[in-house]
């Protein structure tokens, strides 16, 4: 499926889905050339996909991957607030229309892993996950139109 963010807007056409506790998900994402883009605020991470703990968990208890553009690369992040605390560093960069696979396992602790690249995070909550997709900003919303290809390719439960 193709998500897109439309100019001026924040959220894609992402449609979530619920999951049980203790799960590792796997998808498959390939970046148009639509994400490259040039704006003032620097610090902030673009959200690509991932998981909030409970419906409003989102600035409490999240872990996602997140984006950012820079010198024609896109530069992938793990993006997590834990306990309200938001934990984000930079874990690798990929290339324009190319395809990744991204997972993320949440059961004792949350592994990332983008085509290989890992990092494990603490976990302090583990209650229903809400899927959470593309999005573009913290204030600053999307420049122009943007789309990348998203594919949801597995999901197993660790119980």
């Amino acid at each position: 499926m193709v998500l897109h963010i439309i100019k001026g807007f924040h959220y894609s056409t992402f449609l979530p889905r619920i999951y049980k506790p203790g799960i590792i998900k796997t998808v498959k994402v390939k970046f148009d050339k639509s994400c490259a883009y040039n704006i003032g605020e620097k610090s902030c991470v673009n959200k690509l996909w991932g998981f909030s703990v409970g419906l409003f968990g989102v600035h409490k208890n999240s872990y996602r991957f997140g984006w950012t553009y820079e010198e024609d690369k896109i530069i992938i992040w793990t993006y997590s607030y834990i306990n309200g605390k938001l934990h984000k560093e930079r874990l690798t960069e990929c290339e324009f229309d190319k395809e990744y696979e991204c997972s993320i396992s949440i059961y004792d602790g949350v592994t990332f892993n983008f085509n290989g690249v890992t990092r494990t995070e603490e976990i302090t909550e583990l209650n229903w996950l809400f899927e959470l997709g593309f999005y573009f900003g913290g204030k600053t919303r999307a420049p122009h139109n943007m789309k990348i290809e998203f594919i949801r390719i597995k999901s197993q439960n660790t119980y």
